[in-house]
């Protein structure tokens, strides 16, 4: 897609305006927990490390997930982002942190072999050169340190549909989820991302992955409509969905579905 077709290629561009963009907060419901519990679950496998990078941080809203029922005092974070005004936001929110804008996916700013462990969510499908990218951060981190990912897949029919219906329609959905990556009547540019290749490419600058698995095949579908009709507020649809997701969970055991997922993630060491 072209930026005339309210897509934005220029990922610095779009999450400088996404960082001064006005958010409305997100409505609690079922799937608030649910559309995260990936990034929860693998703040558990990390949250004994000390010294954490997350590359990526955007405004530090990852953060906040990781920081709900954690002491900050415990940890020495630090981020790294493309987009300033992000930085300047995550200083803001997170002042007892370092974050640092970075490009060309180089991170200078941070010695070689002294990170604990690194996380990267949601920023693979807005960047390229993804070994360049692994091979810095493996020069990072120390030796046995950890390595978590967790981002969209290209495959789901669900995923699929939501981009064209924001492409001709791009006021409503901004009405709809204006805290989503919208600003104005445009988004950014989201490249396929192949979780087999990335696994590949992690392998072959020295990652040894500890766990790979796939997330969400109804997500954005059920979660859409409940923001236009709250149906998870009704007993017994809050106790449909809620077998909807134990059904996912069972159907994701089999390839045929993980080829349809959402999201995926990778638990990694560096050699």
């Amino acid at each position: 897609m072209e930026q005339g077709e309210k897509i934005i290629a220029n990922q610095e561009e779009f999450f400088n305006q996404n960082a001064q963009s006005q958010k409305i907060p997100t409505r609690e419901s079922l799937f608030t927990t649910y559309a995260n519990k990936e990034q929860i679950n693998g703040f558990l496998w990390i949250e004994n490390q000390r010294k954490i990078l997350e590359y990526g941080c955007g405004t530090g809203t990852s953060l906040d997930i990781f920081f709900k029922n954690r002491q900050r005092n415990k940890y020495k974070i630090c981020g790294v982002d493309i987009a300033q005004l992000a930085i300047d936001k995550a200083k803001e929110n997170y002042p007892q942190f370092n974050f640092y804008k970075i490009s060309n996916n180089k991170i200078p700013q941070i010695k070689n072999d002294s990170l604990d462990a690194v996380f990267m969510f949601h920023v693979l499908h807005h960047a390229d050169k993804y070994q360049e990218i692994f091979r810095e951060i493996h020069k990072k981190t120390k030796k046995g340190g950890r390595f978590l990912i967790n981002d969209l897949t290209s495959n789901n029919p669900f995923n699929k549909l939501a981009r064209l219906i924001f492409i001709f329609m791009p006021n409503f959905v901004k009405r709809k989820f204006g805290d989503d990556l919208v600003v104005g009547e445009s988004i950014p540019k989201k490249n396929k991302v192949s979780p087999e290749k990335i696994r590949v490419q992690l392998e072959e600058v020295r990652f040894e992955i500890q766990e790979m698995g796939y997330g969400h095949l109804f997500f954005f579908v059920f979660g859409w409509l409940d923001r236009f009709i709250p149906f998870s507020k009704v007993t017994f649809v809050r106790f449909f969905y809620k077998k909807l997701i134990s059904l996912e969970k069972a159907l994701l055991r089999y390839t045929f579905f993980q080829n349809g997922a959402e999201v995926f993630y990778i638990k990694c060491i560096k050699k």
